[in-house]
């Protein structure tokens, strides 16, 4: 079945060498007609085994994989969230990222955090939310989770820094 060839590449299995893009496209391929490959596709996604194949799909592709996202993440997949509060950033629906992203990070995605953080904190000229949602202490609060979910993450430990220096000590 294509599903299962898709995950040999994906996961490098089964005698097959890992080949990331090789597996995302054919999963890509066989999720556009069964909604099983399509959970499975962001179950993957949600696993991270697709990050290093995902740059093979164009735009077109991502608005085709939003709605898949969205049926999971109405069934509780929540860190598929990250991609809705992606999409809906794109829109300039601020409000509905916010709420995305902070599902998400809750189901464990730093990099929701990071992206709440940054629409609190910066305004839409420097890569943020608009002026009107800033907000130094909401800010604060998702860079720390972002911190505190991935100790890794130099990028958040700036922004926590610069929310602390900077901010409205609020």
């Amino acid at each position: 079945d294509d599903i299962e060839v898709a995950l040999d590449y994906i996961i490098g299995r089964n005698g097959k060498q890992r080949d990331a893009k090789a597996g995302v496209r054919l999963l890509y391929q066989t999720a556009k007609d069964k909604p099983v490959a399509q959970r499975v596709f962001v179950e993957r996604w949600e696993q991270g085994d697709l990050d290093d194949g995902l740059s093979t799909l164009d735009n077109s592709e991502w608005d085709l994989i939003i709605p898949w996202f969205k049926v999971q993440y109405e069934k509780g997949k929540r860190r598929g969230g990250l991609v809705l509060g992606n999409e809906a950033y794109r829109g300039k629906d601020y409000d509905a990222a916010a709420r995305y992203w902070r599902a998400s990070g809750e189901a464990g995605c730093p990099r929701a955090w990071y992206l709440l953080g940054n629409l609190y904190w910066c305004d839409e000229d420097n890569g943020g939310g608009p002026k009107s949602m800033r907000s130094d202490a909401k800010a604060k609060y998702a860079y720390e989770r972002c911190v505190k979910a991935s100790g890794k993450w130099d990028e958040a430990w700036i922004r926590l820094g610069a929310v602390c220096l900077f901010g409205d000590k609020t």
